[in-house]
């Protein structure tokens, strides 16, 4: 074979095989409960990413065939289960371990990946023997291999939900809408199979050229152009992972609607004649200053006398810089007249302790 077909070869295939394995798996729940809009984006990054591997690492499989072989579908099938049989005893050599060195945990991981490049090909390979359109079954299989990927992580609960009551303990509890999860599914998997045949003539394309531009066959350089293909959709990924970064922030930066008002002390950030906006507030700011305790609350517990603690706070939004952010902060422990009281105590900005939980740090003086 010395040239490259624009059609969907074997590896493309298993690309889109392995990246509807992915897109069912991606409804696997974290700690906090997803949208259905959240969990689509989550869908087509872990499709593209599934397609990328799946296409450039079979084509690595596809080029040892060529060379120990005819590159037909019984000698790839040979590589295929070689391969698949030893990453999957490398994987069972290297079981997760708590404090595990790094280089282990990239050896496993290796191994996870080259088994489902591997398994990939192999199911791709047999569905070519399946008789009818090649396009209609492709979109069979893909579609129940997808469901596969999503029975695997059927049954799993939020991190969220307490087992106690079934209730989750979480600010906004969204919900997927199964309907739409399974039309953004059926796109997915067209989108999948369209997006194969675009990369197939994207790698035909760069391995033409190399083998223009380094000689020899352009069979030869399927896979530098599968590297080069999957390099571009690692792109798109890129950024498809900053849009979902930035949504799921949104949800935990936003203020509770319980504390939408400003607070109506003035010893208070964000209170009456405070430097600095109420709006300017992230959830965990605002949250922290309006659970300020009022004097008789503190009298009712210590039975003595008691003032109104001073809380005041800046935030990242309230200036560009640390130092426009240190000089607001001066500026309102100077207007509360915080440093008269007797009890100066300094909080830095909160550490998150897990994507549900925030525990600050504290200093006293």
């Amino acid at each position: 074979m010395t040239d490259v077909t624009d059609n969907l070869d074997l590896s493309a295939q298993a690309g889109i095989l392995l990246g509807a394995f992915m897109t069912g798996r991606s409804f696997q729940p974290n700690l906090l409960s997803r949208a259905t809009k959240d969990q689509a984006i989550l869908s087509g990054v872990a499709a593209a990413t599934g397609y990328g591997w799946g296409t450039s690492g079979h084509s690595l499989l596809r080029a040892v065939a060529r060379r120990t072989g005819r590159g037909g579908l019984g000698t790839g099938a040979v590589i295929d289960v070689v391969t698949l049989t030893a990453a999957v005893a490398l994987v069972r050599a290297l079981p997760a371990h708590e404090h595990e060195p790094p280089r282990r945990a990239l050896l496993r991981l290796a191994g996870i990946a080259k088994a489902s490049d591997a398994a990939a090909g192999l199911v791709a390979a047999g569905a070519r023997f399946i008789p009818g359109n090649p396009s209609v079954v492709m979109s069979g299989v893909a579609l129940g291999i997808a469901g596969a990927g999503y029975a695997t992580v059927h049954g799993a609960t939020p991190g969220s939900l307490d087992s106690t009551d079934g209730r989750a303990h979480e600010d906004v509890s969204r919900t997927i809408s199964a309907p739409k999860a399974a039309v953004a599914g059926a796109v997915t998997t067209g989108l999948l199979i369209a997006a194969g045949h675009g990369e197939a003539k994207l790698s035909a394309g760069f391995a033409r050229a190399a083998a223009a531009v380094l000689g020899g066959n352009a069979a030869d350089h399927r896979t530098a152009g599968r590297l080069a293909s999957f390099a571009t959709i690692a792109a798109a990924g890129w950024g498809a992972v900053t849009l979902v970064n930035r949504k799921l922030a949104v949800g935990g930066s936003a203020p509770d609607n319980a504390n939408l008002s400003a607070p109506e002390l003035s010893e208070v950030t964000g209170g009456p004649g405070s430097l600095i906006p109420w709006e300017k507030q992230s959830r965990e700011a605002s949250r922290w200053l309006r659970e300020v305790l009022r004097p008789e609350q503190i009298t009712e517990i210590m039975q003595e006398p008691a003032k109104q603690p001073i809380r005041v706070y800046a935030s990242l939004a309230s200036a560009q810089t640390e130092a426009e952010r240190a000089d607001l902060l001066l500026a309102e422990i100077d207007r509360t007249g915080a440093l008269d009281r007797s009890v100066f105590a300094l909080f830095s900005p909160p550490v998150r302790a897990t994507s549900t939980t925030w525990r600050p740090r504290r200093w006293s003086t």
